[in-house]
């Protein structure tokens, strides 16, 4: 539990962890393209966020090598699967339009062929990303400014898959906790630090952790909580998070 004079600062509507807990205090922004109503909200939760860190390990991380039996087919176990192609259209006013063709597999698009370093015409890189998939942010979003408490914030998290978020939570009655909102592929095999054999289906993702599964925070024994884009779990969490973390130094602190 908190400690007491975490709960006099909670009760007083201060800010622990980075997260105002008055009675009824809304700002807004703009996330992904999407207005919302990031922290606090009424009946006395706030909330505030940062970046988990493992979502950019996924943006620059090519995550699959393809072998290519041509331009138009690659290889998966013992078949030859077409490759995607998809013309982008790009209008740019004044000038005339940029028509580019996106080639993908099923892990995702192929990255190499606009990656001069990486050209080669037997194998490419193709990227797999949570954000391929289909999410609900904004939902999750609408549900944090009407929370009441924590089960409400954990079912709104639940709805929120991508960019990855460390979200913290602090009410007037001087609960804390802390939630990472983002979906994480269960990788069979394999290490994401380089890319995986993406000819071998042993190397798929095998869908995401499941919710129930993520780890979390309430109340702690420390009576606070801090989070900086450090690692946050313990060598003991069985999914493989990510191999790439923020220096410890500013959670330290």
């Amino acid at each position: 539990m908190l400690n007491q004079e975490a709960k006099s600062l909670a009760k007083t509507g201060a800010v622990i962890g980075l997260c105002p807990i008055t009675e009824a205090n809304l700002g807004d922004g703009i996330f992904n393209g999407e207005k919302w109503l990031k922290e606090g909200g009424k009946f006395g939760v706030g909330t505030d966020s940062n970046v988990k860190i493992s979502l950019f390990e996924e943006l620059r991380t090519l995550e699959y090598s393809q072998r290519l039996k041509n331009k138009n087919q690659y290889k998966h176990d013992n078949e030859w699967l077409p490759i995607k192609s998809k013309k982008e259209v790009f209008s740019v006013k004044g000038k005339n339009d940029t028509a580019i063709y996106v080639r993908s597999t099923h892990h995702g698009p192929i990255v190499t062929d606009i990656h001069h370093l990486a050209k080669s015409e037997n194998t490419v890189l193709s990227m797999a990303w949570t954000g391929h998939w289909i999410t609900n942010e904004l939902d999750a979003w609408v549900e944090l400014t009407t929370m009441k408490d924590w089960n409400d914030f954990s079912n709104a998290l639940s709805k929120f898959g991508v960019p990855g978020q460390n979200i913290v939570y602090a009410d007037i009655d001087g609960n804390i906790g802390w939630r990472p909102a983002v979906y994480i592929p269960i990788r069979k095999a394999g290490f994401s630090m380089v890319p995986r054999p993406g000819w071998n289906s042993t190397y798929d993702w095998d869908g995401m952790v499941p919710y129930e599964d993520m780890p979390f925070m309430y109340n702690p024994e420390s009576g606070y909580i801090a989070t900086a884009n450090n690692r946050t779990i313990d060598m003991n969490f069985p999914y493989y998070i990510s191999g790439l973390w923020a220096d410890p130094s500013r959670a330290s602190r």
